[in-house]
C-alpha cells in the first residue's frame, strides 16, 4: 500500500477508503452469486451494502458501477431471469441515490475552493489524464513493489496448468484484461477531476491506496488471463499440475533467499522493523508520558512535550503550540481540558523537568 499509515493504522482512513472499496468487492460477489443461484439472501445483503457504498466514497461507487455493468450484460446475454436483472438494477439505483447526496455534500465545494460541478471539458481532460497517470503509476508499482513479479509468475503458471483457455476463448480473455485495465484507470478520475479545480488542499492518501488495490486486481486478472490464454496452445496441453508445483517451490525458494530484498518495502516488514528496532517501545513510553498529563483532572491547561509524528506504520496526528488547531481542539474536548498545546521536548523538560 502506498500509505499504510493512513490506510491501516488510522481509523478515518480505514473507514473512509478501505471499508468502502472492500464493501464494493463484497457487493459484487453477492451480485455474482445472486445471478448464478437466485438466492434472495444475496440480493438482500447486496442492497444493504448498496446503501453504504453509494454515500461512502466516489471510487467505491465508481468501481461498483463499472464492474456491475458487464456482469449484468453477460447475464442478460445468457438469457438470465428478468427479475434478477431488475433487482440488480435496483441495487444500482440505491447506490446512485447515495452517490447524489455524496456529490452534493457542501464539503466538495469547500475542498475545491470553488463551485464544484460537472464540466464537459474537465471530464475529457480527466479521462486522458487518468489513463496517463494510472499507466505511469502502474509501471512504478511493478518496479517498486517487489513481490508483484513473483505473484504474476505464479498466477500465469496457475492459469496455464488449471486454465481452460480453449473453452473460454483468447478473444474473451483479452477483452476481460483490457476492461480490467480501464477500470483501474477509471479509479484515478475522481482525484484528477478534483485536482483540476486547483485546490490548495491535497488529495488524501487513501485515494492512492484504492488505486493500488485496483491495480492489484488488474495484475491478478491479467496474469490469470495470460496463463489461460497460453493453456489454449497445443504445446501447453502436455503440461500438468507438476509444473505449477515446481514453479511454486522455486518461487518460495527465491522468496527465502531474497527475503529481505523482496519484502523490504512491504507493510508487514515495516511493522516488523518498527517493533524489532525498539521504535514501538519508544512510542509507547511517549504516549504514556502524555496520558499522565491528559488524564490528570487537576490540570485544565495541558502542556505536553512534542512527539515525533513519523511513527513508522502508525498514523500520528501531532499536536502543535496552537491551542485552536483542529487536533489540539478535539484533544482538549476529549480529555475535558480548557486547552492543550505541545512544545519542543527540550523546552518542556527545561520548564517542567523529566
Amino acid at each position: 500500500m502506498p500509505f499504510i499509515r493512513g490506510g491501516l493504522f488510522w481509523y478515518t482512513g480505514m473507514a473512509h477508503y478501505v471499508f468502502p472499496i472492500t464493501g464494493s468487492f463484497i457487493y459484487l460477489v453477492l451480485m455474482d452469486r445472486f445471478f448464478k443461484n437466485g438466492k434472495y439472501i444475496n440480493i438482500i445483503l447486496a442492497m444493504i451494502f448498496s446503501i453504504y457504498i453509494g454515500g461512502s466514497h466516489y471510487q467505491a461507487y465508481l468501481f461498483s458501477v463499472l464492474v456491475f455493468i458487464p456482469m449484468c450484460v453477460l447475464y442478460v446475454i445468457a438469457k438470465g431471469d428478468k427479475l434478477r436483472v431488475l433487482l440488480g438494477i435496483c441495487t444500482q439505483i440505491i447506490q446512485l441515490i447515495g452517490f447524489f447526496f455524496c456529490y452534493k455534500a457542501p464539503g466538495n465545494n469547500q475542498r475545491a475552493e470553488s463551485e464544484f460541478g460537472f464540466s464537459f471539458g474537465r471530464a475529457i481532460n480527466t479521462v486522458i489524464d487518468s489513463v496517463v497517470q494510472s499507466t505511469i503509476d502502474g509501471v512504478r508499482y511493478v518496479l517498486e513493489v517487489r513481490p508483484l513479479v513473483l505473484l504474476a509468475i505464479v498466477l500465469v503458471i496457475a492459469g496455464i496448468v488449471y486454465g481452460n483457455g480453449a473453452e473460454i476463448g483468447v478473444k474473451r480473455l483479452l477483452i476481460s484484461t483490457i476492461y480490467a485495465y480501464l477500470v483501474y484507470c477509471a479509479m484515478y478520475a475522481p482525484g484528477i477531476y478534483y485536482a483540476s479545480y486547483g485546490a490548495s488542499e491535497g488529495i488524501s492518501g487513501g485515494y492512492f491506496d484504492t488505486n493500488y488495490f485496483c491495480f492489484l486486481l488488474f495484475v491478478i486478472i491479467a496474469s490469470l488471463s495470460l496463463g489461460r490464454g497460453l493453456s489454449a496452445l497445443a504445446v501447453m496441453n502436455r503440461l500438468d499440475a507438476r509444473m505449477f508445483n515446481i514453479a511454486s517451490i522455486v518461487s518460495i525458494a527465491l522468496l527465502l533467499i531474497l527475503f529481505k530484498h523482496v519484502i523490504g518495502n512491504s507493510a508487514g516488514y515495516s511493522c516488523y522493523t518498527f517493533v524489532a528496532e525498539g521504535h514501538l517501545d519508544d512510542f509507547v513510553s511517549q504516549m504514556e508520558e502524555r496520558l499522565v498529563i491528559l488524564e490528570d483532572d487537576s490540570i485544565e491547561d495541558a502542556v505536553l512535550p512534542e512527539m515525533n509524528d513519523q511513527q513508522g506504520p502508525f498514523m500520528h496526528m501531532s499536536l502543535s503550540s496552537d491551542p485552536n488547531s483542529f487536533t489540539n481542539g478535539v484533544t482538549s474536548q476529549f480529555y475535558g481540558k480548557k486547552s492543550v498545546i505541545a512544545i519542543p521536548r527540550d523546552e518542556y523538560y527545561e520548564k517542567y523537568g523529566n
